[in-house]
């Protein structure tokens, strides 16, 4: 399956651990996904706003989630499904 361009907001559960943002969970269309892996962080600008990027994944999913730390505004932006 390839990827799919979501770009809409979510929900996301986090733990602090050592100055660090881990996301743990996320729900988007009424489904909670436990996150098993963040496979990568990594951050860019977008005018005056830090933006923080997420690649995660579950059992059978990856996901890409952004952090608006401006807006503290959590967005789904892209997703790829093994099933």
């Amino acid at each position: 399956m390839p990827i799919e361009y979501i770009n809409e907001p979510v929900e996301v559960r986090v733990d602090f651990c050592n100055r660090r943002v881990l996301p743990r969970a996320m729900s988007w269309n009424n489904r909670l996904y436990t996150v098993s892996h963040v496979n990568m962080v990594h951050s860019a600008h977008n005018g005056t706003s830090k933006l923080f990027f997420f690649s995660v994944s579950d059992d059978t999913n990856y996901f890409k989630l952004q952090l608006d730390t401006e807006h503290l505004e959590w967005r789904l932006v892209e997703m790829y499904s093994e099933t």
